[in-house]
């Protein structure tokens, strides 16, 4: 049992009862209860408790209720001994006053109920030590019970307050009880946002409840629940539902029932739109690039919006095929060459040293080009394909390359050296270009024997050696593998 210190606390008793069937053992019916109270106890006894205690703040009890048991308690807290202790009770207009019972005391008494409802109980030579003597011999009790008028309804107010007298003294008065009738059978106060609404919008509701303790539980057809006062549900499946919610409290249940439709999206498709791959298409406002249904919505005035649709189609480019140069290395001095043929015809040929139908290397300059062949289909689509060509210079290449340079090794993994002949006196610029024709290395002025490169990537690189006083120049084919 608590002590005195949890005194105001709420004590909550469950009680379960199972009922078994005598021939197979098995449970037919079932049924839980709660009880939950006050705790009431005599650290402080000039008060005034009652049964029902009542839920929540206002004490709220059920509307059938049919009476309230009142007990007065008291206390010698003086230096004397009482003689004489009287309680004036003054009975609330929604009891029964008529109904009156005593029901115990801790001493005998005189009980008389006045036509104005107020009743007097007198203890006359009670004899009440004070507490300084006697702690427990100076306390005191009354108990009684009154029923309550028939038919008060939800939101009544019952209050009840005691005035102790101890001899000739001023009154004591105790707190005031108070009961508040609560109607289990007023319908529930709730919200619904609306009835109807469109897929994708939200319902709202919430209840209300005088004992905020009260819990609320909802339903949508078994597929979507609640627990809270409020509910907030995204509808996400149209159709006609049962919204349902149930109350539950220490007094009693209760549930409402309605209906809420859920209106479907109105579906259209209005065309489609046809492009060739790298284009784009402007749909419902935006630039579209990639194949694919494309959706956007008709906001409506007084009903449910509309989702209309495009779809967006690739047509087949064209293929094309561009042969290889052949030869695919020219000198920088060498005439012009035709172009490589491509299927299929009526193409156009484009790129650096492509003059009419032929590739001219003088034009071009030395290093890798491309050749690029561009075909535009009755769709206005266009396929790319390309081929590459390497010019050199060839005039005395050998002869002044093995004077002046070896390379070794040649392919190599990533790194090489680039050895000078010390009999051949220059200074050299050396830069060194892959295969699309960007600078990788150089270096300026070099008038010393060997030369590291790398690292370099996988690929084929085109070395140039520029002799700074003679112009002369020297280019070598790289491999890296």
């Amino acid at each position: 049992m608590p002590t005195f210190v949890a005194l105001g606390d709420t004590l909550t008793s469950m009680l379960s009862a199972i009922s078994m069937d005598s021939l197979t053992g098995n449970p037919i019916y079932s049924a839980t209860d709660t009880l939950e109270q006050i705790l009431l106890c005599a650290y402080d006894p000039n008060d005034k408790i009652a049964e029902p205690n009542g839920i929540d703040t206002l004490y709220y009890i059920h509307q059938n209720t049919p009476y309230i048991d009142y007990t007065v308690r008291f206390q010698n807290t003086g230096n004397d001994t009482a003689i004489t202790v009287v309680i004036k009770d003054q009975l609330d207009m929604d009891l029964d006053w008529q109904s009156l019972t005593y029901l115990s005391s801790s001493d005998s008494v005189d009980i008389v109920l006045f036509p104005s409802g107020e009743i007097v109980f007198s203890f006359v030579n009670i004899m009440l030590p004070d507490s300084n003597i006697d702690k427990l011999g100076s306390q005191g009790y009354v108990k009684f019970r009154v029923k309550l008028n028939s038919n008060l309804t939800a939101g009544t107010t019952i209050e009840n307050t005691a005035h102790i007298y101890f001899d000739q003294n001023p009154a004591v008065i105790t707190n005031t009880k108070t009961h508040t009738i609560y109607d289990c059978n007023a319908p529930l106060s709730i919200y619904l946002s609306e009835n109807s609404i469109c897929l994708g919008d939200t319902i709202l509701a919430f209840g209300s409840d005088n004992i905020s303790s009260t819990l609320f539980n909802w339903d949508i057809d078994g597929f979507y629940t609640y627990n809270g006062d409020t509910l907030l549900w995204i509808a996400d499946t149209s159709g006609t539902f049962n919204l349902t919610v149930n109350t539950s409290n220490a007094l009693c249940n209760k549930f409402n029932n309605t209906q809420v439709t859920i209106l479907p999206e109105i579906l259209q498709f209005i065309d489609s739109v046809t492009i060739c791959p790298g284009d784009s298409a402007l749909l419902f406002g935006m630039y579209q690039t990639l194949p694919g249904t494309y959706f956007d919505t008709l906001q409506a005035a007084s009903s449910c919006d509309s989702i209309i649709s495009k779809e967006l189609v690739f047509r087949t480019l064209p293929i094309i095929t561009l042969s290889s140069f052949n030869p695919d290395t020219l000198c920088e001095t060498d005439n012009s060459v035709a172009l490589p043929s491509a299927t299929p015809s009526g193409g156009i040929y484009s790129g650096n040293g492509v003059v009419g139908n032929n590739f001219d290397p003088s034009i071009a300059g030395l290093g890798t080009h491309y050749v690029y062949y561009t075909f535009t289909d009755s769709n206005s689509c266009i396929s790319v394909d390309s081929s590459s060509i390497l010019v050199e210079s060839c005039v005395g290449i050998e002869e002044f390359a093995n004077q002046v340079i070896t390379v070794y090794p040649n392919p190599f993994n990533g790194f090489t050296t680039l050895h000078f002949d010390a009999s051949h006196k220059g200074i050299f610029d050396i830069s060194l270009y892959d295969m699309v024709g960007k600078l990788v290395f150089t270096e300026p002025q070099v008038n010393r024997q060997k030369v590291n490169v790398g690292p370099l990537e996988k690929g084929v690189y085109l070395l140039t050696l520029i002799n700074n006083k003679t112009g002369e120049k020297v280019t070598r084919k790289l491999i890296s593998q």
